[in-house]
């Protein structure tokens, strides 16, 4: 991602978060996000659910 100019710290994904017992997350700023997606599909990467901040600081799970 950073090669590509994309922002991004690469995290262990909190396990209340995780489905499928631990991975990794990417945490970017929403204006990364359409970049970071075309870039993973690009190297078809897989990748699980996707989350943003609401207005209060709470994590909601988004629709891709």
């Amino acid at each position: 991602m950073r090669r590509a100019g994309i922002d991004c710290i690469l995290l262990r994904t909190p396990k209340q978060m995780a489905k499928r017992g631990c991975g990794y997350s990417l945490q970017l700023r929403e204006k990364a996000f359409l970049p970071a997606m075309e870039r993973l599909q690009a190297a078809q990467l897989p990748f699980g659910q996707v989350y943003a901040l609401d207005d209060q600081g709470i994590l909601e799970e988004v629709a891709v």
